[in-house]
């Protein structure tokens, strides 16, 4: 990456350089887009808005951590969850048991590019929200392992068993809304190709 990095960015954003902030902004609104709409629909815009400044009020914390993008979507999840107890005016929303389809949030508009691909967005809807995340930022934003585990303030070897019923639970439900067998080790597979969520417009 040429340029000052996101760190530099974000100091120079929190000493009062607006063209910080815009670069900064422009260079994950694309990420944060796909990890948001999907979710919030319209509102995502407004969701990233509140995660980097939420990144910018914790700036102090970014001398703790190794990964921006980690932190980043770290930042993200929280803000997330704090929409859905908003939306649900409760204290609390269990990601690891409610999903999407439970919190009944709206399911994306696009048009799936072919009859894989919507099989799994609507079975991504129907697996907890945590697990969601994380097949997500696992296979859209490729984060590593100990880049997850820092997102879900967890044990690496905790994540990868978590990954792995998260892989589970969407093989299970993918099953479920074909109603057959359709090539689910090929579906999976593909995930990382496709190179975009739910959210991708």
């Amino acid at each position: 990456m040429t340029g000052p990095s996101d760190e530099e960015l974000l100091a120079a954003w929190g000493a009062g350089d607006d063209s910080a902030a815009a670069e900064l902004i422009n260079r994950h609104f694309e990420d944060l887009y796909r990890f948001f709409a999907g979710k919030v629909g319209d509102e995502a815009e407004e969701l990233i808005q509140v995660t980097l400044v939420g990144c910018l009020d914790n700036r102090a914390k970014l001398s703790e951590i190794r990964s921006f993008r980690a932190y980043l979507f770290g930042v993200a999840r929280n803000r997330l969850f704090d929409y859905f107890r908003g939306r649900q005016k409760a204290e609390s929303v269990d990601p690891l048991a409610s999903s999407l389809a439970d919190l009944q949030t709206p399911a994306s508009e696009r048009v799936a590019r072919n009859e894989q691909e919507r099989f799994v967005l609507e079975a991504l809807r129907r697996i907890p929200l945590e697990s969601q995340l994380l097949i997500e930022l696992y296979y859209w934003q490729s984060l590593s392992g100990p880049e997850l585990a820092q997102v879900f303030e967890i044990p690496e070897g905790t994540l990868r068993g978590r990954l792995r019923r998260a892989k589970t639970l969407l093989r299970e439900q993918v099953a479920q809304v074909a109603q057959a067998g359709v090539a689910l080790d090929d579906t999976l597979t593909r995930l990382a190709d496709w190179k975009h969520s739910p959210a991708a417009p």
